[in-house]
């Protein structure tokens, strides 16, 4: 469930399955649709308190997206959209579907603190600053 705490697993399994649903149906607007004709939740502005990747799985989607989407947006003043004076600013370099997809069959991550350990290194120069702001303004914990 989005905006409710969860096991760090599920957050991350489940976070990752409903970004993977995103790329899939073609979202064009970050818009997670869960039935034909409902009006979805947007995941490109991500509201939520809890202020945690770790256990939120609605918060992992939101950073999947913003690592690969293009717009560029930030919190306007609101903390539950994402830290104050971060973004997602990627739009010359976002993170392509094939390298964030691609990361899964490295290794076994149990969180996503860990699967952005090791997808950090496989980012071309220009794609990890940005990258790194994005996983900040997503309220991750995991190294530089």
């Amino acid at each position: 469930m989005f905006c409710q705490s969860a096991s760090r697993g599920l957050a991350w399994s489940e976070g990752f399955a409903s970004y993977y649903g995103l790329v899939a149906g073609l979202s064009n607007d970050g818009s997670l649709h869960w039935t034909v004709g409902d009006t979805g939740r947007s995941l490109e502005r991500y509201d939520c308190n809890l202020r945690d990747i770790t256990i939120d799985e609605g918060r992992v989607t939101a950073a999947l997206w913003d690592l690969y989407d293009t717009h560029n947006d930030s919190n306007e003043g609101n903390a539950n959209f994402g830290a104050a004076g971060l973004g997602d600013n990627n739009t010359p370099t976002p993170v392509v579907f094939s390298m964030l997809l691609g990361n899964l069959w490295k290794s076994v991550q149990p969180n996503v603190n860990q699967y952005w350990t090791d997808l950090k290194p496989t980012l071309a120069p220009n794609q990890v600053s940005p990258a790194v702001e994005i996983m900040k303004f997503n309220y991750s914990t995991a190294p530089n």
